[in-house]
């Protein structure tokens, strides 16, 4: 019998989007006009839906060697923002939107990540062994950093660190070697050291409110400061420590199974700041507690185990990658947004995947999950009497 669907993967991404929706809901109680909030999400919903059925429908070989094209429409979208007039910023300011007289519409850097993936996997997947020399891991390399310095340059850094996660896992199964992978960490971990150092000497000064305000010139102030706060988090619970405080309390008050979702102090009477965004998961633990944070991570795993087995029955390695370029993705998302919401990460403004509040996040989830469905459909035939791949013979040969 030939399954076009796979019933564990759609089941566990919509599974997450519902759960989603229903925390952002009660998330935003208190925001003016909630419900604004609220059909958006769901939109989202709907739209990555029908997005999402639009790409399994599509074979995804068709573009093994796309890289160019997709690299492209990637540093299009990153690049977007910048253009006079089309620039806007977001809800809450920082990350930049592509948006019309000043109102935004979506947010670039997201549809941008399946785009990297595509062209991360299209370009390794042409290398073959090519990949194990020390010339064509760099070429990998180059190709994968691109829309990593479009997003330092657009001061998207919580982006940016998701695409290196994606290159990391692009190349990790495209078969680079481990010395070369170490060597790429070890000279990424002292870039980020000498890029710190240089920033703190590298300064300039701005009037503000009437007084002089020193500012630095490759990380933003505030992006120092979720640093500082994080190495020393009792140094400041006014300002840059506040979130995270508020987000400790939250987590602990939601106990065993929760206050509820109309109530918790934190969330309902507004000390939690970003609660239906970054702070997603501290308001879901005080509302559904320890119980709903369960079973938000036993559907993550239930996903990443999901699109694991999907890309091992790929048909090529293009689609092994594409999977792995995904599950990088939705992995590192997942680590970092509950490590900072707990304070064991960095705040870096990297949003939950399928809980965050964001239409453009949803739908690109969403279609992750569409191309991952894509991969399934167009995988060799699996005998249903012995369980054996047929070699080259895909449901389109059937």
């Amino acid at each position: 019998m030939k399954r076009w669907i796979h019933p564990a993967l759609v089941l566990s991404a919509l599974a997450l989007a519902i759960y989603g929706a229903i925390i952002v809901t009660a998330a935003v109680q208190g925001y003016d006009a909630p419900g604004a909030f609220i059909k958006k999400e769901y939109l989202g919903i709907v739209l990555g839906a029908l997005l999402a059925i639009g790409v399994v429908a599509i074979d995804y070989r068709r573009f093994k060697s796309w890289w160019p094209g997709f690299l492209t429409m990637a540093a299009v979208l990153l690049l977007m923002p910048k253009v006079p007039g089309l620039g806007a910023q977001g809800e809450f300011g920082g990350t930049l939107w592509v948006g019309i007289a000043g109102h935004s519409l979506f947010q670039p850097s997201e549809p941008a990540k399946i785009l990297t993936i595509l062209a991360g996997a299209s370009f390794v997947s042409g290398l073959e062994g090519e990949i194990t020399q020390l010339k064509g891991f760099l070429k990998a390399v180059g190709i994968c950093l691109i829309p990593f310095v479009l997003l330092i340059v657009q001061g998207d850094l919580g982006t940016a660190l998701v695409s290196i996660a994606i290159m990391l896992g692009i190349l990790l199964m495209g078969g680079a070697r481990a010395r070369h992978l170490l060597v790429l960490i070890s000279t990424g971990v002292v870039a980020i050291a000498a890029l710190l150092w240089v920033n703190s000497v590298w300064t300039y000064t701005v009037t503000e409110n009437g007084k002089a305000v020193v500012m630095h010139r490759l990380i933003k102030n505030y992006q120092l400061d979720r640093l500082s706060v994080f190495l020393n988090p009792a140094d400041d619970t006014s300002d840059a420590g506040y979130q995270l405080q508020q987000s400790k309390i939250a987590i602990g008050s939601g106990q065993f199974v929760g206050s509820g979702l109309s109530k918790g102090t934190q969330s309902t009477l507004n000390f939690l700041p970003t609660r239906h965004t970054d702070f997603i998961f501290a308001a879901l633990a005080e509302k559904v507690g320890f119980v709903g944070c369960m079973i938000l991570l036993a559907l993550y795993l239930a996903l990443l185990v999901t699109s694991l087995s999907i890309g091992s029955s790929a048909e090529d390695l293009f689609g092994t990658l594409i999977a792995a370029g995904i599950i990088a993705m939705w992995l590192f998302q997942i680590l970092e947004n509950i490590g900072m919401n707990m304070g064991l990460m960095p705040i870096t403004g990297i949003p939950l995947p399928f809980m965050s509040y964001g239409t453009t996040a949803l739908m690109t989830n969403l279609i992750a999950v569409g191309v991952l469905g894509s991969i399934w459909a167009h995988r060799p035939y699996l005998a249903a009497t012995k369980g054996t791949i047929r070699s080259g013979l895909s449901y389109q040969d059937r």
